[in-house]
């Protein structure tokens, strides 16, 4: 999939709560929460599958890239499908991934910490806020599947990885990051990225 971001863009940029200030400096440049629609709001709209897997938190790094990141894309009125968003946004944010989709989980890598990073685009026109938060969680929700998934099916029904006669279980704990984008003819859509991060810990098993 791709997204067009032509011209003048609207940009709302929308961090882990709702609950901002206003800073009263009336600068044009300022990002627009939108209320309801929030990287809080959409992790609470996951489904279990999701959360019993991963641990979701907002990203305050991965925000502030995604932030300049569609502004940017805006100024300079790219093409992008989500692989340039990852890449993009990625050296913003200065994420080191081992890949999009999948940890890598042979025996000589059992007990790497490692980053997967995923993207997409989300088309909420003509949404309210709580459509275009299950959308979004949706999407985020069938992305992740397929990242979780592979590892499952790499690991095992134990998520366990043997190197030797040593084993390992892994925590998955992630980061995200949303932002709404507008085009001038008003068509709207929701960015997300999200990181997951897998952490190993060492098991012992009496053979």
């Amino acid at each position: 999939a791709s997204l067009m971001l032509a011209g003048v863009m609207a940009v709302s940029m929308l961090a882990g709560c709702s609950g901002n200030g206003s800073n009263n400096n009336n600068n044009n440049d300022d990002p627009v929460v939108v209320p309801g629609v929030n990287v809080a709001n959409v992790i609470s709209q996951l489904d279990s599958d999701t959360t019993d897997k991963v641990t979701f938190s907002a990203g305050n790094t991965l925000q502030n890239a995604l932030n300049d990141g569609v502004q940017d894309f805006g100024i300079l009125s790219l093409g992008f499908n989500e692989n340039q968003i990852i890449t993009y946004v990625g050296t913003l944010a200065n994420v080191e991934t081992t890949s999009n989709n999948a940890f890598s989980t042979g025996s000589n890598t059992a007990d790497d910490e490692q980053t997967v990073m995923n993207a997409g685009v989300v088309d909420t026109n003509g949404m309210n806020d709580t459509y275009a938060l299950r959308a979004l969680a949706d999407a985020i929700d069938t992305s992740v599947a397929n990242v979780t998934t592979m590892v499952e099916n790499s690991l095992g029904a134990n998520a366990q990885v043997q190197d030797g006669d040593t084993y390992y279980t892994y925590e998955y704990t992630g980061e995200l990051a949303i932002a709404k984008v507008e085009s001038v003819s008003g068509l709207s859509s929701y960015i997300y990225v999200y990181t997951i991060d897998r952490t190993p810990t060492e098991v012992e098993v009496n053979l």
